[in-house]
């Protein structure tokens, strides 16, 4: 049987920590706290038989509220499902079985029928590689790889680094770099090196986040939340956010002063909240990838773990294939720039 369990359902947080590899993604807090920046409903989809049990987090957006359909199609006529910002899936005590796949997909299809959910859209979980546990029903596909660092031995985590990185990290400390965290108690000067940080690199308006998004944090998150930061010269010159549960740790957003990159902050930034995060009890440091799939940014990451590439996949199903193919030519009639063949994965959303 499948429910979809409301954010306000007390049953929310119950049931993702019923899982073993529950993590941020999944919670009660996190997901409200995108509700603060994204519109949409959000339900925790719960399914479960006498011997199987899996969840994930979806928002549910009317598609007329997407920029390229305002005024084109009804209001509250037709919506799809996507993962909160972030990374999500099924979290499942196993892999399901085909029968059951079957059945978990039959139910669902039914739901989204009732509700007028054309499409779904999942970015799966790369340190869960939850990718297979419905690979029968949920269509996948390998996007780009990830990184993360490996807190889950006794390793020293310059030996995971290359040669250039332990450098820099080394050059950072010499020219007077330090490292400190706290739990929110620094927040306008993260917000203002993360806004000129995205800023300078002509990120789009999705990657801005309000006041009220960094207060949420602060105040209701402050198990899961631990933010670092770099000093040089008692100026406060990167800031990063990290998420912290379950043993999992997931690098989450980072700024820097571009005059004072040449000392390499955020090198000894993440040196630092790794080593901080080993002595926490955590197993893995998820940095993420890039924008796009090699650019400077995932090179970068990659630096601090040679061998520390993990896939990222997203998953999709199309419930209602005349719905979704009219959404493609209302794009197309209303932009003849559009072309309804693009290679994006719900294709009608495309930007």
């Amino acid at each position: 049987m499948i429910q979809l369990i409301k954010i306000n359902d007390n049953r929310w947080n119950e049931i993702v920590y019923s899982f073993t590899n529950y993590d941020t993604y999944y919670t009660k807090e996190y997901v409200q706290s995108f509700c603060l920046n994204e519109d949409g409903t959000p339900f925790l989809i719960f399914f479960r038989t006498e011997n199987v049990r899996l969840c994930y987090p979806i928002m549910e957006k009317d598609i007329s509220n997407f920029a390229p359909f305002r005024g084109l199609i009804e209001n509250n006529r037709y919506f799809d499902w996507n993962t909160p910002y972030g990374y999500g899936g099924p979290l499942s005590n196993r892999d399901l079985t085909n029968c059951e796949q079957e059945l978990f997909f039959e139910e669902l299809k039914a739901i989204a029928k009732e509700r007028n959910v054309v499409s779904q859209f999942i970015r799966f979980h790369p340190m869960i590689k939850n990718q297979n546990v419905c690979k029968d029903v949920i269509e996948n596909i390998y996007l780009k790889d990830t990184i993360y660092i490996d807190l889950n031995n006794n390793e020293d985590l310059m030996n995971q680094m290359d040669g250039k990185n332990r450098n820099l990290i080394r050059k950072a400390i010499k020219n007077g770099v330090s490292v400190f965290h706290d739990k929110g108690d620094n927040l306008s000067d993260f917000i203002n090196i993360y806004n000129e940080t995205m800023v300078r690199d002509c990120a789009r308006d999705f990657y801005f986040f309000s006041q009220e998004y960094y207060q949420f944090l602060k105040e209701y998150m402050s198990e899961q939340i631990e933010f670092f930061y770099a000093v040089k010269d008692d100026v406060i010159v990167a800031a990063s956010i990290f998420f912290i549960l379950n043993g999992q740790m997931h690098y989450h957003l980072s700024g820097n002063l571009v005059e004072y990159r040449t000392f390499a902050p955020t090198n000894l930034l993440l040196y630092e909240a790794a080593k901080w995060g080993r002595e926490n009890g955590c197993f893995s440091l998820h940095l993420g990838g890039g924008v796009g799939i090699e650019d400077s940014l995932f090179h970068f990451k990659k630096q601090f773990n040679k061998n520390g590439r993990v896939g990222f996949f997203l998953g999709r199903n199309i419930f209602d294939k005349e719905k979704y193919d009219m959404l493609l030519s209302v794009r197309k009639e209303n932009d003849i720039n559009f072309d309804i063949n693009n290679t994006y994965y719900i294709q009608y959303r495309k930007p």
